[in-house]
């Protein structure tokens, strides 16, 4: 049997198994199965004489995997402040063309100061039309 006659997925073997065990041991309780099975489908898809060392790398690179997922995430947003006018609805809208390049000529009001979004219906166009460009 060639090395092109074996199949491209086969079963890790016990030690590197074991060091995934390990490995995903060392993480917080809401983390491992995810990453236990995310580490055993990188094992089986690598070649057999590498497994062994992936594994080992997977085990040192636990503790740095661990503190990260223990971090609070950094993506927190701070407060907006709403303009003044914008809260007694008093929005200054403009048309923008939506962001879907299927359908370059659906457009939407968006305020330039809140960033709210308003639907635009074809009878609020007719209108639009109709008064000269000022909205009633």
């Amino acid at each position: 049997m060639t090395a092109r006659d074996e199949p491209l997925t086969t079963r890790p073997g016990p030690l590197s198994s074991g060091l995934v065990v390990v490995t995903t041991r060392l993480l917080p309780v809401y983390a491992r199965d995810r990453y236990y099975d995310e580490f055993r489908a990188d094992l089986c898809y690598l070649p057999w004489a590498t497994r062994t060392v992936h594994a080992a790398g997977l085990l040192l690179g636990a503790f740095a995997l661990r503190r990260a997922l223990k971090e609070h995430p950094m993506t927190s947003t701070a407060s907006t402040t709403v303009y003044w006018k914008c809260r007694i609805g008093r929005h200054h809208y403009r048309t923008v063309n939506d962001d879907n390049p299927e359908n370059r000529r659906s457009t939407h009001l968006e305020c330039m100061r809140c960033l709210k979004f308003k639907e635009i219906t074809e009878y609020e166009k007719a209108t639009w039309i109709r008064n000269g460009g000022m909205m009633s």
